[in-house]
């Protein structure tokens, strides 16, 4: 299996979170770094802008 993943900050008080993104064995490292991270990154920053705009 392959997988990525980066943190999650939600806001004050709110505890560190993780999104990840997993795969098959077969599956390249490299797709991982070059069509899953940027897609991971984006909706980790997407979650955030949510939560920086409700509080």
């Amino acid at each position: 299996m392959n997988a990525i993943a980066s943190p999650l900050r939600v806001g004050k008080g709110m505890p560190l979170m993780v999104l990840s993104a997993a795969g098959p064995r077969s599956m390249p490292p490299e797709v991982f770094m070059q069509e899953v991270r940027p897609q991971l990154l984006e909706t980790v920053h997407a979650i955030e802008r949510h939560f920086r705009k409700t509080s």
